[in-house]
């Protein structure tokens, strides 16, 4: 597309520049005999057309023919060159660069919907699990935001609030409910990430020093209870 803007040819994709019908740019010099003069014709005046042919630039909407057909097959060329599997791909190249072209987008079109459904449907489908990492799973989503947004999908600041939330397991229903009076997806996440640090990192914490502490004491019960054998030679 570089090379088509440079040379002004985006007109022969687009259909705007139109193959002429058979006729050259003309330059007309009407010549008017003076009043009282005398006329060798049965006209009082004559007409001297003369008819000259211009070569025009690429963006020209009014090219001649042989132009016409020489900057058209140039940049069908340029398309059906740098394209691989064209019959793969269903190119029509039996046209003009306009209906290749066509064909082009037709199918740009279709695989941008495919890309746009494949990367929403991967957002929506990305869950929080019961002790995952809170802020590890809203800088995932936020990244498959981007990506969603950028192959076209149209998903909004409150779309993705309802994702953010639709994401957390029932646990979080406590705190679900408080957060709707905010108005950015910003806010609500800093409320849940506040949240999850007092409720779940403390409650990680807690369970892992409670399983510290049952070791102990269970360590500890049975060095108490080790039965010592009073054999001196066993050593036991």
């Amino acid at each position: 597309m570089i090379v088509i803007d440079l040379k002004g040819a985006e007109g022969y994709l687009d259909g705007s520049i139109v193959c002429p019908v058979p006729a050259s740019k003309i330059l007309t010099i009407t010549v008017t005999k003076a009043p009282g003069a005398m006329s060798t014709t049965a006209s009082p005046t004559s007409l001297l057309i003369i008819t000259t042919i211009f070569e025009t630039y690429w963006d020209s909407l009014t090219p001649s023919i042989r132009e016409w057909k020489t900057y058209n097959a140039w940049t069908k060329m340029l398309l059906l060159f740098n394209t691989t599997e064209l019959t793969g791909l269903g190119i029509d190249t039996s046209g003009i660069a306009v209906d290749a072209w066509k064909t082009y987008m037709d199918l740009y079109n279709k695989k941008t919907l495919v890309e746009q459904l494949n990367a929403e449907t991967e957002l929506r489908n990305t869950f929080l699990t019961a002790n995952g990492d809170f802020p590890a799973h809203i800088t995932l989503l936020r990244k498959k935001l981007t990506h969603a947004r950028l192959v076209g999908a149209e998903i909004s600041d409150g779309n993705f609030v309802a994702i953010v939330l639709n994401s957390l397991s029932s646990t979080w229903d406590s705190i679900v409910a408080t957060v709707f009076k905010h108005d950015s997806s910003s806010e609500i996440i800093v409320k849940l990430h506040a949240w999850w640090l007092r409720v779940y990192k403390n409650r990680n914490i807690n369970t892992s020093r409670g399983i510290t502490a049952l070791y102990a004491s269970t360590s500890q019960h049975y060095n108490q209870n080790q039965l010592i054998c009073t054999n001196p030679k066993c050593n036991q």
